[in-house]
């Protein structure tokens, strides 16, 4: 509907121009003064028929052509919106498996995500990306009867919208304050799905560790840039060795609850960012040079 009052108000701009110079102007050259150069351009059509009656249906003509051309195009503009939006997640494919209510508040919801995600990040991630990282039924697959594609559903939900959000917005803060580039949706799943320690584009990550008591020692990759560091448990106590390559470790992904951190990192090369979080935690930062 936007797209459709933007062009119609640009189409009746065309039709109130187009009718004015219809008209007779002696302005020919349209400098706002009558003088000679109009003389010599209205004497230009001299002896020459002038079928004004004829010059302004021509013009019309072309104004109701042209409003055809717009309005195919503001319809084709909008099958392709409801194709993004609505083509990997058909309008009732979980009422018919009776989930009613559950599953268009889902829709919305998933939307809604979106529409925050865009806000963000324009172009980030398609609706259907999202999507497909979620669980709208429990059904493994759907395929459009239409098109003959299959698209496929995780049994459960593989990267909630909601989390997929609040991530975005914290990579998008980290680059505003330090440049480091916002991984690409590919790298973001990465993130929230593996474990073990591992790089992806600009980014470290350190292993998600986690469990009940004892002491254990963070795997953290080699690399430089910026390193994540992610961790927790109950009762657990970690040491945690940040390498000196690494410019900046966010350790903002610390928590759990009653655990003992003990960070080392070389206060010469790496910069710390962020704090433990969590619940009665202890965390104990430790300078050394040689790392």
């Amino acid at each position: 509907m936007k797209y459709f009052l933007t062009l119609a108000l640009f189409a009746c701009s065309l039709v109130g121009h187009t009718q004015v110079s219809a008209s007779f102007n002696p302005d020919y050259n349209g400098d706002g003064y009558v003088g000679v150069d109009d003389i010599l351009g209205v004497l230009s059509h001299y002896d020459t028929p002038w079928e004004a009656d004829a010059a302004e249906n021509m013009v019309v003509d072309s104004l109701e052509s042209i409003i055809a051309e717009l309005s195919f195009a503001v319809d084709s503009m909008q099958s392709e919106l409801e194709e993004n939006t609505l083509g990997c997640i058909p309008a009732l494919y979980p009422l018919a498996n009776g989930w009613e209510e559950w599953g268009t508040d889902w829709q919305i919801q998933l939307t809604y995500s979106h529409q925050e995600i865009e806000a963000i990040r324009p172009g980030y991630m398609s609706f259907c990306q999202l999507a497909s990282w979620q669980a709208p039924v429990d059904s493994d697959c759907y395929t459009d009867p239409g098109t003959g594609e299959t698209t496929c559903f995780w049994p459960a939900v593989l990267y909630d919208a909601q989390l997929v959000l609040s991530d975005l917005q914290w990579f998008v803060d980290q680059e505003d304050a330090y440049g480091y580039a916002v991984p690409s949706p590919a790298c973001l799943l990465s993130i929230h799905t593996t474990s073990t320690q591992y790089s992806c584009e600009e980014w470290s990550f350190s292993e998600h560790g986690g469990g009940i008591g004892g002491t254990e020692t963070l795997g953290i990759p080699s690399g430089s840039g910026a390193v994540k560091v992610d961790c927790g448990g109950i009762d657990k106590t970690w040491n945690i060795y940040i390498p000196g390559s690494f410019a900046h470790a966010f350790i903002s992904g610390i928590g759990g609850i009653n655990c003992n951190y003990n960070i080392h990192y070389n206060p010469n090369t790496t910069t710390l960012v962020g704090s433990v979080g969590g619940i009665d935690n202890n965390s104990n930062y430790l300078e050394d040079t040689s790392l």
